[in-house]
């Protein structure tokens, strides 16, 4: 009896749905983050390595980025005030990494496909990214 309610859960769950955000800069980390604390499965594609990134200096609002960041888990806090690019990068990206979200870095798109039921992200070394896309036959 407990192996067939066992089966009968996993046939009546629906798989996960997924996305992929292609850019893993301020907006790109925003978003999969956002996704990702609604459950789905997010891919994020950056160009560029993990190191590396300047940006200009932003002004952080009462509480908008700090909803995304959680300091128990990232130990970075995004207190209201005048934050270096780095440093609001920083914190999303530690935030991301906390989560299951997973990163390609070094990955240039190249194009963009889709079609009723899918869509795609080929990057420069012919690798393809996609999903199925909402409402479609499949979907995840």
């Amino acid at each position: 009896m407990g192996n067939h309610n066992r089966h009968q859960l996993r046939s009546t769950t629906s798989p996960r749905r997924s996305a992929v955000v292609v850019g893993g800069s301020l907006a790109g980390l925003m978003t999969a983050l956002s996704l990702a604390r609604t459950g789905i499965k997010v891919t994020v594609l950056e160009r560029s390595r993990p190191t590396g990134r300047t940006g200009a200096a932003l002004r952080v609002g009462s509480d908008q980025l700090s909803r995304l960041v959680d300091t128990h888990t990232t130990g970075h806090a995004l207190t209201p005030g005048l934050h270096a690019w780095t440093t609001v990068h920083a914190a999303l990206s530690a935030a991301a990494t906390a989560t299951e979200i997973e990163f390609h870095h070094h990955t240039e798109i190249v194009e963009i496909e889709q079609d009723h039921d899918t869509a795609r992200a080929i990057a420069s070394d012919g690798c393809s990214h996609g999903f199925n896309r909402p409402g479609s036959k499949g979907a995840n």
